[in-house]
């Protein structure tokens, strides 16, 4: 299985193929539809990796793609949109339901 990044930053791309992750420029809304759309359907792909910034520009189109089995969907910092605060802890209450305090 391979992964692919989609993401609106360059440096982002560079730097995750220097660790051989195949990644994939979207200018736009659209051009981000085209290639989820294409990942999402190609057999070879069990990694989908999306910068925060492009995950917020397509959350409909998301849900979608979480119901199914695969590809796994991975959402990771970019450079305009950060880490949060308590990440680690929302991650959790958005991936399993519960909330730790």
């Amino acid at each position: 299985m391979k992964s692919i990044l989609l993401s609106d930053s360059k440096d982002i791309i560079t730097g995750l193929r220097l660790a051989g992750v195949k990644g994939v420029y979207c200018k736009d809304k659209e051009d981000l539809k085209k290639n989820l759309y294409a990942a999402t359907h190609d057999n070879n792909i069990g990694i989908i990796i999306l910068t925060r910034g492009v995950e917020d520009k397509i959350q409909d189109e998301l849900i979608k793609v979480k119901e199914q089995k695969m590809p796994l969907v991975v959402t990771i910092p970019d450079l305009k949109k950060g880490l949060e605060k308590d990440f680690i802890l929302k991650y959790i209450k958005d991936s399993i339901g519960i909330k730790i305090s």
